[in-house]
């Protein structure tokens, strides 16, 4: 039996070498933050967009549960201060 954390970590390896493989049978170069972005955006089967976006859902619950309930709530703020803006002055 293998524990949840165990179990988002495989979809994560899974999904991840899903996306990897096609990036690298189509000579696509895989994410950096070192590398300039492409001039266009990739467009991707929705099979293999799809094992990208579980690869994320599963590497931040990995990360939310690894970080324990303090962390959880921390982290989810973060999130929401992403996408809210703040007026000009005013902080959290």
């Amino acid at each position: 039996m293998t524990t949840k954390i165990q179990d988002l970590a495989d979809q994560v390896a899974y999904n991840t070498s899903v996306y990897s493989q096609y990036l690298s049978t189509n000579n696509l170069p895989a994410p950096s933050h070192h590398l300039p972005p492409l001039g266009k955006p990739i467009v991707l089967p929705l099979e293999v967009e799809n094992s990208r976006q579980l690869a994320l859902e599963a590497a931040h619950e990995l990360h939310d549960l690894l970080s324990g309930s303090v962390g959880h709530v921390m982290n989810a703020a973060a999130r929401v201060r992403q996408h809210v803006p703040i007026p000009h002055g005013d902080s959290i």
